[in-house]
């Protein structure tokens, strides 16, 4: 499996995200790979979609 790598300014590193807004991406983040594929280049996203969803399992009662 292909590594996943993030690259960041670990003096500039912030989150963004409100609850009004919590789609923003946080400053500092320079660079980050997923399955080996950039998906954050230079700071702005490459429009790749490299992760997959993993669904966890879901407790089942025993009635």
């Amino acid at each position: 499996m292909p590594p996943s790598i993030v690259l960041f300014d670990p003096t500039k590193i912030q989150d963004n995200a409100t609850f009004d807004k919590p789609h923003q991406y946080a400053t500092g983040m320079v660079h980050v790979l997923v399955n080996g594929i950039q998906v954050l280049k230079n700071g702005e996203h490459t429009g790749a979609k490299a992760g997959r969803f993993i669904k966890r399992a879901t407790k089942q009662s025993n009635e």
